[in-house]
């Protein structure tokens, strides 16, 4: 027989982790990707030197490749930092949080490695058909026009809870001409 309490359990930390996983990246690039001085802010700026908000938001040069994605040692470490209080938590609550929840981040991580990268590096993958996809994508594609709004790559919840979230001034266009009386 299955332990059901202990698979509710299981979902409840992974998704528990998840969310977290949200908004430490919302927090991770909003306040030190863009704030603070040294070798992240400079990485970051440089890959919003190359990839803008218009028609230079694609990789035009191969060499360029290398400027969006994180370091390979970064996501391991990025991962691996929250073993202390996943542990701690674990401790506290009893409940087995840590493979759960280091599995979890590092799912969140590769998806947001996956997806910046066919953001900057479009081809004909199946995500990249979805709307979902292309909602997320053109979210990002206004963050490098506009660095202060739509932080969160994978899904904007961080940005919508501390009202960084902002949609393309079109599409706010075409819902204000919809509302508005003939």
């Amino acid at each position: 027989m299955f332990d059901v309490s202990g698979i509710l359990i299981g979902i409840v930390i992974v998704v528990l982790a998840l969310v977290y996983a949200n908004f430490f990246e919302y927090a991770l690039h909003r306040w030190l990707m863009h704030r603070l001085h040294g070798f992240v802010k400079r990485e970051h700026t440089l890959h919003h030197s190359i990839f803008r908000g218009d028609h230079r938001y694609h990789v035009s040069r191969s060499e360029d490749r290398h400027f969006i994605l994180f370091e390979w040692w970064q996501g391991p470490v990025i991962v691996a930092s929250h073993l202390p209080a996943l542990w701690t938590i674990g401790v506290f609550t009893g409940w087995p949080v840590v493979w759960p929840g280091l599995l979890a981040l590092a799912a969140y991580f590769a998806a947001y490695e996956y997806l910046h990268w066919c953001m900057h590096n479009p081809g004909d993958r199946a995500v990249e058909r979805t709307a979902l996809f292309r909602y997320l994508d053109r979210n990002h594609q206004l963050h490098h026009g506009q660095p202060r709004i739509n932080f969160n790559v994978v899904f904007p919840l961080g940005d919508w809870v501390f009202g960084t979230l902002q949609r393309s001034r079109r599409a706010r266009y075409a819902e204000r001409s919809i509302k508005s009386p003939s």
